[in-house]
């Protein structure tokens, strides 16, 4: 596998990052355009500034996501699970029943789960922890089994488009809410004039409010748009890593009975 910088990496951490930055580059233009003006009088050295900055945006989007909005995620659309663990359950919105079973029978054939723990997938809409627990593994292991080759860069693709929309969910969603900000900064000026000594000169009408507004309305849109498209991607991803183990578990034993 290797360790070079790839478009999946470009996809995941640079993408999201460099919206989030540009958006911040309306939000100085918006309340303060000289300033604005300065930066966008961009060298070499500037543009690999905004690269860098981007990519580390990139990386303290994913790893927000993950502490929080993807939560939220979870219990929205699959009852409080990864879509790697919902997988493994009746009922669930990943897998047919048939798709399901196969799962649980490579799973059986490879020593990922015993005869003992069926019973714990048995039940729909029955999720002990331990049960959980034991999918996840499964799950993680399949994944690292299946990393090299063309089937490893399936799976890589398909995890990679999953974190650019959860990147992008959570940069929209900033976004809106600093366009707000912003906004509201631009009627308190009105206001109180004495802020216009501390920010500098006040834009006008349209720079201070009316693109901010206009930023709110399509980065809501953009936030609607890809919580659907993040769904998506990610039971996209699990039924890539599912239907692919399957497949080279029953491959490689095609006289084994299934359990």
């Amino acid at each position: 596998m290797s360790d070079k910088f790839t478009y999946i990496d470009f996809l995941m951490y640079v993408v999201p990052g460099s919206f989030l930055s540009f958006v911040i580059l309306i939000l100085i233009w918006s309340t303060a355009p000289k300033t604005a003006g300065a930066i966008l009088k961009a060298d070499l050295f500037l543009s690999m500034v905004f690269l860098i900055s981007s990519f580390i945006l990139g990386n303290f989007l994913q790893v927000r996501t993950h502490l929080g909005p993807e939560e939220r995620l979870k219990r929205e659309f699959w009852a409080g699970l990864f879509p790697s663990q919902a997988m493994f359950f009746p009922g669930n919105k990943i897998l047919n029943e048939s798709g399901r079973e196969d799962l649980i029978n490579a799973c059986f054939q490879k020593g990922l789960l015993a005869n003992e723990d069926a019973p714990l997938f048995s039940i729909p809409a029955n999720y002990p922890k331990e049960a959980t627990d034991k999918a996840q593994n499964a799950f993680d292991y399949m994944r690292t089994y299946l990393g090299d080759g063309r089937k490893g860069e399936r799976i890589r693709g398909a995890e990679g488009y999953f974190l650019f929309f959860r990147g992008m969910f959570v940069a929209s969603f900033w976004s809106a809410t600093a366009f707000v900000i912003v906004a509201l900064i631009y009627l308190a000026r009105l206001r109180w004039p004495i802020l216009n000594n501390v920010i500098g000169e006040i834009p006008g009408l349209l720079v201070g409010f009316v693109v901010p507004i206009l930023g709110v309305s399509f980065s809501m849109i953009l936030w609607r748009t890809f919580r659907y498209r993040c769904r998506g991607a990610a039971q996209g991803f699990a039924k890539e890593v599912a239907r692919a183990f399957c497949a080279t578990v029953f491959i490689e034993n095609p006289n084994k009975q299934n359990i």
